[in-house]
């Protein structure tokens, strides 16, 4: 009876604990962009380049231009920065990510997904709807899936 209750104990502790979640901070980021319809990336060399193509493709369905630059254009143009991170654990699995906006040359918002390395094998989830989520998240503050996911708005 003691290992029945310690195996149950032991897997909704690792389901509980295994799932990603997301930070938001800061303004929406679609009002910055509402007039011109063109995003500004600054290209991160150091970051998969996948992560980019994803971005690009979410920016595109949502009927935005998008220009990939090596620095910001100018301090008056909002951009888009971002950085992710993969790890790996028998297989690979983006652990961390942050996209922000600036504007006027200062943080106007951020959005952020940390997937914890532990036993859970949801950290392998889908790669492509977590940078979406993430973009939403910082365009709209809401997700546009039906998915539930774990969501933190921070204030500053």
């Amino acid at each position: 009876m003691k290992k029945v209750l310690l195996l149950s104990f032991l897997s909704c502790w690792l389901v509980a604990c295994g799932g990603a979640k997301y930070y938001v901070r800061g303004d929406k980021a679609a009002p910055l962009f509402e007039k011109e319809r063109v995003v500004y990336i600054v290209q991160n060399d150091a970051t998969k380049e996948g992560f980019l193509s994803n971005m690009q493709s979410w920016l595109a369905n949502h009927a935005y231009r998008v220009e990939v630059v090596s620095a910001p254009v100018n301090a008056s143009v909002p951009y888009l920065t971002y950085v992710a991170r993969w790890s790996w654990d028998g297989g690979i699995f983006l652990a961390d990510a942050t996209v922000k906006a600036f504007s006027g040359g200062t943080l106007h918002g951020s959005s952020m997904i940390k997937v914890p390395n532990n036993f859970n094998f949801s950290k392998y989830g889908d790669t492509e709807g977590r940078i979406d989520n993430l973009m939403s998240l910082l365009f709209f503050h809401k997700t546009e899936n039906a998915k539930q996911i774990n969501v933190t708005f921070e204030v500053e």
